[in-house]
């Protein structure tokens, strides 16, 4: 069969628009993981303190983005790590964590975005790292991203949304106080969501966190209904604080042993 110089140059055509269309579905903004535990993105965490020492030895648990620690004492996932300068945390692991939300939360959609927060404890310091998203398509394909004030890292298939670490001592002793709003809400407690920290709230609005990572943190509470509510304003350990208003919050977790 003989091709004309029109056709071949036709075909040439057709494989070069298919390849480009091949190359950029591949460095879309959307990158899929897969269906499975294996090709499920995962997260990369390089540890390093202040003084650039990377080695650390301490725990790091998974919490979902709002979840109150009074009221769900327990992490969605923890593991344990020694003397390493990286943290990696399976694909199948973060499956599990959402599994777990979703048994303590019933109701939550299998289908809907999963944010969560990790909480680092280790010897050379702390941290928590926020704006994780975990998506499970309706064809059960996972995706992972992390947004940050500089940046979104977003995982490829069997791959890993990978992050820097600055880990600092925990700071002693940090509070402040709910405010006019808050004392007329009859709030009990603070928190920190997504994170085992918070404070009882005294007679006089004041709250004292034992201890605390260094940023600044969204501040939540609930009053004696176990209404939540959000402050106004974040809070940072190092500063004093005042709460200026509160807004109530719809998210309600039942209590779990």
């Amino acid at each position: 069969m003989l091709f004309s110089a029109s056709m071949i140059s036709q075909s040439v055509i057709s494989l070069s628009l298919l390849s480009l269309l091949w190359l950029f579905a591949g460095c879309s903004d959307k990158v899929a993981g897969g269906t499975t535990g294996v090709e499920n993105p995962g997260i990369e965490l390089a540890l390093a303190d202040s003084t650039g020492k990377k080695s650390s030895s301490g725990d790091i648990s998974l919490w979902e983005k709002d979840q109150n620690p009074i009221q769900q004492p327990q992490a969605l996932f923890k593991k344990t790590f020694k003397e390493m300068d990286k943290i990696h945390i399976k694909g199948t692991e973060l499956q599990s964590a959402w599994e777990e939300f979703n048994l303590r939360l019933p109701g939550s959609k299998p289908d809907s975005l999963f944010r969560f927060n990790l909480v680092i404890l280790s010897d050379q310091g702390s941290s928590i790292e926020s704006g994780y998203e975990l998506l499970r398509d309706s064809n059960g394909v996972f995706s992972l991203k992390r947004s940050t004030l500089n940046d979104t890292l977003r995982a490829v298939k069997g791959g890993q949304v990978a992050s820097s670490v600055q880990l600092a001592p925990l700071i002693n002793n940090s509070g402040g106080n709910i405010g006019i709003e808050g004392t007329a809400a009859n709030l009990s407690h603070v928190y920190i969501p997504g994170s085992p920290f918070f404070a009882v709230v005294q007679s006089n609005g004041q709250f004292n966190f034992s201890q605390l990572p260094s940023g600044i943190h969204p501040l939540m509470s609930y009053d004696q209904a176990e209404q939540s509510y959000k402050a106004g304003e974040d809070f940072d350990p190092t500063k004093s604080y005042k709460a200026k208003s509160w807004k109530r919050s719809d998210r309600v977790w039942i209590n779990y042993p």
